[in-house]
């Protein structure tokens, strides 16, 4: 890794947030904002948004969701309004 992209994962700001998928906390990491996520999540983002959730995640935190056996239901009810609220796109 050079030292320009050592700088630039070094600026990016993460946070956790905790949702409760059947029955059990999950915490996982992901960017603090819409500008801190990698240019690989942006394009799915502007391409497909619904997938932009699960590649803003390592695999290890999307590993641990997917423990829980939650459903895709589970995901968009538990954990995208908690990314939403973070990045400031709903007002709940």
């Amino acid at each position: 890794m050079s030292a320009t992209q050592k700088e630039a994962v070094e600026e990016t700001t993460t946070v956790e947030i905790t949702a409760t998928l059947r029955g059990q906390e999950v915490t996982v990491t992901i960017p603090a904002t819409l500008e801190d996520m990698s240019l690989d999540a942006y394009d799915s983002f502007c391409d497909k948004p619904v997938a932009v959730y699960r590649d803003i995640l390592s695999p290890e935190d999307w590993g641990k969701i997917k423990a829980t056996g939650a459903t895709l239901r589970d995901f968009q009810k538990h954990v995208v309004p908690l990314i939403d609220k973070e990045w400031g796109l709903t007002g709940k």
